[in-house]
């Protein structure tokens, strides 16, 4: 018996969703990338020939990867002929990975595709139409603009992005991210702002910014905008590749299932996670109208992106840690190889003006999320190492995050703003540098690696808040 898979996998969704910097596009590139392997995946597998499409079977279909599996290595060519079709013109200009593999078992035909996604790279994506000299362009992206939308030029991905958000308003579609988290909330799916400013003839769909209290005679829901800044948060769950790896599924139809549901479990964690934040941090600061401060991006996996208010953005981002590792305990422990304690997550939190170009702001928060990953794993490592069991197994990774805000108009990569904002050299005798940043928060007290707690900084907050320190 040989089993084939195929694997499919979007790749640079940050920069393809936030290239334009408009809110409304980025919601509606937001709901494409969600709809891949939701809408156009069921209707690629429905339109398949001699219903090549009820042959196969799927161990991961969600957050714009899928992992396809069937005996039957027909049906399987018949959804690889179309499938790179179908994707480039659903998603113009999105970059994606693919690949094929077979063998005696489930296990070896995923682990023979993985490889192959690998030896293949990201497959290069034709931007059309294309640019000549006399071409006009997109002001916010450079591309080739296609036709005009909001009375400016817009390129072929903004264009398609914009279609997005006004079929997501119409009701038209899959259920985005944001719309099952609404209902979930009893809120109308238009709680979730669509513009940074207001816009005329829409009624009130702007970001609600953080505002002073009105005086007399103002309108009763404006005060004036005092902070108009936003934070960029992304959270990705610790080792679930290597996790991945060493779980153990069983052979055939039954460990596809298995597999499925692990995903699907997951999925479930993080979207509860998530919920539970929006819940209790989101929830107090809505307006009259039932805005609320933030607009949810990406959710898939054990990933998170989420555009929050500055000044909440810390709370909920330490709330969905929280929740995080409560829900998928709860979730996953049923699975062989799951720690009983469930998954772990850090995250990074880039605050910004809301005129600050979004592609650079989450790419830096997806860089904080990563130091956050590299500073705790080389701590655990190091200490590890000091033990009376160095080749015994690894502790666990623990929750942490990674945060900075950015001042300067131009958003540089993290090692460079650490080096050149955030250390000061020779500033003793012996010479050493000193770092203006903790850099790493870890989720709990009483960690044993040195790394300060993030309910220090409420505490911190707390204390200049008494009206003798004010």
């Amino acid at each position: 018996m040989t089993w084939h898979c195929y694997q499919f996998e979007v790749n640079s969704i940050q920069r393809w969703i936030f290239g334009s910097g408009k809110l409304r596009a980025i919601v509606g590139g937001s709901k494409l990338v969600s709809g891949i392997t939701d809408e156009l995946l069921e209707r690629t597998l429905d339109a398949l020939p001699d219903e090549a499409g009820d042959r196969i079977e799927f161990a991961r279909q969600a957050g714009g990867v899928f992992t396809a599996l069937s005996e039957d290595e027909t049906a399987l060519a018949e959804l690889r002929r179309v499938w790179p079709l179908m994707v480039t013109r659903y998603t113009p200009g999105l970059s994606f990975g693919i690949g094929y593999g077979c063998g005696d078992t489930v296990k070896a035909a995923m682990d023979a595709a993985r490889a192959d996604i690998g030896a293949r790279g990201a497959l290069p994506q034709a931007e059309l139409p294309a640019a000549t000299p006399v071409m006009e362009r997109s002001r916010r992206t450079g591309r080739a603009a296609g036709r005009i939308e909001d009375k400016e030029p817009a390129d072929a991905i903004t264009a398609a992005q914009l279609a997005a958000e006004q079929r997501g308003r119409d009701g038209a579609g899959s259920k985005d991210i944001g719309t099952r988290l609404a209902e979930k909330l009893g809120l109308a799916p238009d709680c979730w702002p669509r513009d940074m400013e207001p816009r005329e003839n829409e009624g009130e769909s702007s970001f609600p910014f953080l505002r002073d209290e009105p005086q007399a005679g103002d309108d009763k829901e404006k005060g004036t905008i005092i902070n108009r800044y936003v934070a960029l948060v992304h959270a990705d769950g610790n080792g679930l590749g290597q996790l991945m790896r060493e779980l153990k599924f069983s052979g055939g139809q039954e460990g596809i299932d298995e597999r499925l549901r692990f995903s699907k479990a997951l999925e479930d964690a993080t979207f509860e996670a998530c919920l539970h934040a929006c819940r209790q941090v989101l929830l107090p600061y809505r307006t009259e109208d039932d805005r609320l401060p933030a607009r949810p991006i990406l959710l898939g996996g054990d990933d998170l992106s989420f555009i929050v208010r500055a000044d909440l953005a810390l709370h909920f981002t330490k709330v969905f840690l929280e929740a995080f590792e409560k829900e998928t305990k709860q979730r996953l422990s049923g699975f062989n190889g799951i720690s009983d304690e469930g998954l772990t997550a850090c995250a990074g939190i880039a605050y910004l003006r809301s005129n600050q170009p979004f592609y650079m702001g989450m790419e830096l928060a997806e860089a904080l999320c990563d130091h956050a990953k590299k500073q705790v794993r080389e701590q655990i490592l190091y200490w590890h190492h000091q033990s009376d069991d160095p080749d015994g197994p690894m502790p666990p990774m623990f929750s942490a995050l990674c945060q900075h805000r950015c001042t300067d108009s131009l958003i540089s990569d993290w090692e460079a703003l650490l080096k050149g904002s955030l250390t000061i050299s020779n500033l003793n005798d012996k010479g050493k540098p000193f770092r203006l940043s903790m850099e790493t928060w870890a989720l709990h007290w009483g960690n044993e690696y040195g790394f300060p707690p993030i309910d220090a900084l409420f505490d911190l907050l707390e204390f200049f808040e008494e009206s003798a320190i004010a």
